[in-house]
């Protein structure tokens, strides 16, 4: 049984990943001018979820976000709102009370 022919996609993936991170398809040459070292860093390929070098990266990139961007901002949320319920166990009805004084 065959399906036809791939998409073009799939042959490009296919070779971007044979070359992933080999120093002889393309390099950067990274510098430290304080220590005086330099290092090669070879490119990636960018394999769309087929590259399990480049899928990595992608994953860590996408936590390092999520810890910074959503975990963060909802982490102090839920602090504020355990030193509200904190106060109003201390002082029964102070929450109650600022709160209507507000409106």
């Amino acid at each position: 049984m065959t399906h036809g022919p791939l998409r073009p996609v799939v042959d490009r993936v296919l070779r971007g990943f044979m070359r992933c991170e080999l120093v002889e398809h393309g390099f950067a040459r990274l510098w430290c001018p304080t220590c005086r070292i330099s290092v090669l860093c070879p490119f990636s390929c960018r394999g769309r979820n087929f590259c399990p070098s480049c899928e990595k990266k992608k994953q860590l990139l996408w936590a390092e976000w999520l810890q910074k961007e959503v975990h963060a901002p909802v982490e102090a949320i839920a602090e504020y709102t355990r030193r509200g319920v904190v106060i109003e166990q201390a002082r029964p009805g102070i929450v109650a009370s600022i709160a209507t004084s507000a409106t």
